[in-house]
């Protein structure tokens, strides 16, 4: 009942602003996302990885550098690191990135999510002499030892590691306080994390208390594009959105401003449920960035101009993260930049084009043809 209502609501908010040309796109510039990783040591029941296709890879420090130098010349100086399936600590070589980005001169802050069950003392020590985080999300899969195993469908040795990890943290993340928000993805039915005796829940919990974190629970799970389904979470005690329950009308938010550079060089149009790449846009092996998030690059504007017409890809189409640009989301509060319109954004992805210096030897970008 609550789903449809709302569903009905969103049907007459867009509608109305549609027709009155009032578009709600958070700032493009406000973060690039970069996946290092996208290989994970988890496979959760709820999430898409175990049936995603794209080739494992792990991003070198050195292309990473250099996605970093041509993202901060654009305007970029916040970047998202979380992976949209992976771990970021499955990356050996992830602190040293963070070094890379706290040693920049035109980067202000980046922030990611990670399970936590491979950090350790070492990797927890370069979290806390990083000087440029942002934000920490720790997501908890699972209230307790047999609820993470069913959930998160990993080695019993990870959760011992993420309680470890955890009861680290507590001890010494002082300085993280006000920097760290801890994600609780367990059973629908389970009752208070604090009221909870297991180690995880503990552990949780005086993490919380020792740096005053942020918590929420995820009530709600995604569908990931139609690859997630009620079979797949058959006895899990967990609720899933469907695609019937998300009403669209005009192009998704998420391919303005939620742009990823992917393990492997390609750039992504969607950071969030695209897990098989299938909206890439451009490849930075071959492109410079300011090309593929310019005017220049065709692939980029017939996207957008085909989910404008309401014609969408099939990961997109079945997808329940879809955000209407012709509403106004909750979750916008969060960002820091004021939101741009149509028109707004289109003048800078034409300010891109103006300042894209093409690799030596690329081949041109096709010429762009409207419809």
């Amino acid at each position: 009942m609550v789903t449809g209502v709302i569903k009905s609501l969103d049907v007459l908010r867009t509608g109305v602003n549609r027709r009155l040309g009032r578009a709600y796109i958070p700032n493009p510039k406000e973060s690039l996302y970069i996946e290092t990783s996208n290989i994970c040591n988890l496979d959760c029941v709820f999430c898409a990885y175990g049936k995603a296709e794209k080739p494992k890879a792990v991003m070198s420090n050195e292309f990473f550098a250099s996605v970093i130098d041509e993202a901060t010349e654009l305007g970029y100086h916040n970047f998202g690191l979380t992976p949209t399936v992976g771990d970021v600590f499955v990356d050996k070589h992830f602190i040293e990135k963070l070094g890379i980005l706290d040693r920049h001169a035109l980067v202000e802050g980046y922030h990611f999510f990670t399970n936590f069950t491979l950090a350790d003392e070492e990797r927890i020590d370069g979290l806390l002499r990083s000087t440029k985080l942002t934000e920490l999300t720790i997501s908890l899969y699972g209230h307790d030892r047999k609820s993470f195993e069913k959930m998160s469908r990993g080695r019993e040795r990870y959760y011992d590691q993420l309680v470890e990890n955890l009861n680290l943290l507590a001890d010494r993340g002082s300085e993280l306080r006000s920097k760290l928000t801890l994600g609780l993805r367990t059973y629908q039915s389970f009752g208070s994390i604090r009221k909870c005796d297991s180690e995880l829940s503990k552990a949780a919990t005086r993490l919380l208390d020792a740096t005053n974190s942020h918590f929420y629970r995820t009530n709600y799970y995604n569908n990931w594009g139609g690859f997630i389904t009620d079979e797949d979470v058959a006895g899990v005690d967990i609720k899933l959105i469907h695609e019937e329950d998300v009403y669209k009308n005009g192009a998704c938010a998420l391919i303005f401003y939620k742009n990823m550079v992917l393990a492997d060089g390609r750039v992504n149009a969607c950071a969030c449920r695209d897990v098989n790449g299938t909206l890439v846009i451009g490849d930075l092996n071959t492109h410079s960035l300011g090309e593929i998030l310019s005017t220049k690059n065709p692939e980029y504007l017939q996207l957008i101009e085909r989910q404008q017409a309401n014609q969408f890809h099939d990961v997109c189409g079945s997808c329940d993260f879809y955000r209407s640009i012709y509403k106004k989301h909750r979750v916008y509060r969060h960002h820091k930049q004021a939101p741009v319109d149509i028109d707004s954004f289109y003048a800078e992805l034409q300010e891109n084009a103006k300042h894209a210096r093409p690799r030596k030897g690329d081949t041109a970008l096709p010429i762009y043809q409207a419809g």
